[in-house]
Formats: structure tokens, C-alpha cells, sequence
């Protein structure tokens, strides 16, 4: 396991963070673009239930966001930028386009140059194809920053398997991306703990706790990726 001290987010995540550089995207006004029209290749978004969408801006920012709000953004620089935020969404901002879209790989995905991907069975990292990870959850329900070991993009891909999207959850190995609801996009680990919760307004919560579980939402068809070598079912074990 990793330094259990949690990373202070509030000294991290400074007002100041906000104000980030960005170059060359197009803000499209409205939600209803018809992409296909504008470029044949695949947008490097996924969608998560009715009202969450993960994805690539640019080839800098990967962001998490509601139809409102942004709560989430990751640089390639390492940094994170906290919401609530209207700017950088991936509903109202054209992501960027690539080939294939999001590839699903062993308990990975690849979104344009990040990987979210289980690095064993107790950490889920968000990475950079640079080496930068700029998030770490922990299946304790903690999270941590930039420890260039965890970085996704230290192994291959892999074949698909035990990495799907489903209507309302990403899953990711022994993880869980899901809207627990249109208000509340969680990241939890089977074993009963929440590491973090995004909040539709814009606003996100550490953890560690038990509730807004996303193993709690009842399984759906695979909609992308492969369930394949994913024989999981939700543990609850925490003490408590």
C-alpha cells in the first residue's frame, strides 16, 4: 500500500488553480451537436448514467463533469482544479477526437493519453501517458496524488477484460465509477468503501465512507469494453 496520509486537497487544490491555461478547443453553445457532422473519428468521452460524462478537452485536461457543472479537472502537469466550474465540460466543450474513441483494456480504459486503470487489486489510478498520476484511490476509501509508480502507462493496455461501461457505472476491475444517482457520481471499491464523490454542483467530496456506494447499483448490460476474466460481486466488508 501506499503513504496512507491523505493528500490535503484544500492546500493542493488552491482558488488559484481555477484560473488554468488552455489552448486550442472549441466551446460549442447548446448540447444537441450532431459530432458526426463535424468529424468522423470517435470523441474521447464516456458517459456515465443520464447525467455525467468523463472526458478530454484537450490533450492537457481530462475532466469530470455534470450537464451543469464541471467538479473535477485533471492536468497533464500533475495538478488538480476543483469546481463548481461551467467551463472545461465535455456536455458543452467539444472533447477531443481520435480513431477508436476510449479503449478498453485489462481493468483499464484509455481516453486519449489517459488511462484510467487498476494498478492491483487495492488502487485505481488516473494517469498521463507523461508519467504524471493525478489521482490515486485507495480501496480504504483514501486518495492520493502524483506517485509516478501507480502511473497507468507503466504496463501495456492489455486485452479487453473486466472493463466495461454500463448504462449507469464504469467498472474498472474491483472499481467502480457510477451515478448513485443524477446528483452523485461515485468512485468505490467493492469492498464497501467510497473514495470519492462527485457532486452535481459542481462540488466533491473525499473519502473515506461507506454510503453513495456504487457497487450498490444493480448490474447493467455492457455497453462498451469487456466483462470478460470479471467475476466480482460487491463484498461490504468494511468495519463499521
Amino acid at each position: 500500500l501506499i503513504n496512507a496520509e491523505v493528500d490535503k486537497e484544500e492546500e493542493e487544490e488552491t482558488k488559484a488553480g481555477r484560473d488554468i491555461d488552455v489552448l486550442g478547443f472549441n466551446v460549442v453553445s447548446g448540447r444537441n451537436v450532431d459530432e458526426r457532422k463535424l468529424n468522423s473519428n470517435t470523441p474521447n468521452v464516456l458517459q456515465i448514467g443520464s447525467n455525467w460524462k468523463i472526458g478530454t478537452i484537450n490533450s492537457d485536461h481530462l475532466s469530470v463533469a455534470s450537464q451543469e457543472y464541471t467538479a473535477q479537472i485533471y492536468r497533464n502537469d500533475g495538478t488538480r482544479h476543483s469546481g463548481p466550474r461551467t467551463d472545461f465540460n465535455p456536455w458543452t466543450t467539444l472533447p477531443t477526437k481520435s480513431a477508436t474513441g476510449p479503449i478498453f483494456g485489462y481493468k483499464a480504459v484509455q481516453i486519449g493519453l489517459w488511462r484510467i486503470k487498476q494498478i492491483n487489486s487495492q488502487h485505481l489510478s488516473i494517469s498521463h501517458k507523461n508519467g504524471n498520476v493525478l489521482r490515486i484511490f485507495r480501496s480504504d476509501g483514501t486518495v492520493h496524488g502524483n506517485v509516478p509508480a501507480f502511473n497507468g502507462w507503466n504496463t501495456e493496455l492489455g486485452d479487453p477484460g473486466c472493463a466495461y461501461l454500463s448504462e449507469r457505472y464504469l467498472q474498472i476491475g474491483e472499481w467502480r465509477i457510477g451515478e448513485h444517482n443524477s446528483q452523485h457520481l461515485s468512485v468505490s471499491h467493492r469492498a464497501g468503501y467510497t473514495a470519492q464523490i462527485y457532486r452535481s454542483d459542481g462540488i466533491w467530496h473525499p473519502g473515506p465512507r461507506t454510503d453513495f456506494n456504487s457497487w450498490e447499483i444493480a448490474d447493467g448490460p455492457v455497453l462498451q469494453g469487456s466483462r470478460n476474466n470479471c467475476h466480482l460481486t460487491f463484498q461490504n466488508t468494511y468495519e463499521g
